[in-house]
């Protein structure tokens, strides 16, 4: 059962990946009148440096996307351990340009500096999570460069939940526009983050509760006979 339940949540993860990425890939048609930028005044879509930002952001978020969940298959990580070295790579390097374009567009971010903020930070958290994996895999430290590549994947994986969240709010709740686009650039990745947490700090604690009791006597503690 337990088996399934793994596979089951793999192929969820995959397919919901590489759907929101090749969706990612879609403005790369450049036709702005039927996406996302079609929000935007046209003084910012005249911007040379805004729309390269925008397709940094997009193109490199697409990559991680499609290269991440690579990362996280034991058995093909240990049979393939040179080709998961060079996703890997390319895993980091799409993050780096997509963070940092990111963060130049949250400045410019629809309903507000509120939004924005939300987008900045995601952008900030992601290069760091990102970063440190990549410190703590030249230091040889296997075990935290797993966490951080963890904690990296769940905020790659905002692209996705974005975009559960946003419908559900617009269709389901019927929320205004201006106020799920404010809620979702923080629930799209803090939830992500945290349940990341859990999932990395839960195997630690069970071994401390299962843990016997250390003594607070140590042998020298004992009267001499």
């Amino acid at each position: 059962m337990k088996k399934a339940v793994v596979l089951a949540s793999r192929i969820l993860l995959f397919l919901l990946a590489f759907g929101i990425a090749a969706y990612a890939l879609s403005f790369f048609s450049f036709k702005v009148e039927d996406n996302f930028l079609s929000t935007k005044p046209s003084i910012l879509l005249g911007s040379f440096l805004y729309r390269l930002a925008f397709y940094a952001h997009v193109g490199g978020g697409a990559v991680a996307l499609v290269t991440g969940p690579f990362q996280f298959l034991p058995g093909w990580r240990n049979r393939r351990l040179s080709l998961h070295r060079t996703m890997g790579k390319i895993y980091l390097v799409a993050i780096l340009m997509s963070s940092i374009s990111g963060f130049s567009l949250a400045f410019f971010a629809n309903e507000g500096v509120v939004t924005g903020i939300g987008f900045a930070l995601l952008a900030v958290s992601w290069f760091t999570t990102s970063l440190m994996a990549y410190i703590r895999i030249r230091q040889k430290n296997i075990t935290l460069h797993k966490e951080w590549m963890l904690r990296s994947f769940s905020l790659t994986f905002a692209a996705v939940t974005l975009r559960l969240w946003l419908p559900l709010l617009l269709a389901g709740f019927r929320w205004p526009f201006a106020d799920a686009y404010i809620f979702v650039a923080y629930m799209c990745w803090i939830p992500n983050l945290v349940v990341m947490e859990l999932i990395i700090r839960w195997p630690k604690w069970r071994r401390r509760v299962n843990s016997p009791p250390q003594s607070v006597f140590s042998s020298r503690d004992l009267p001499a006979n």
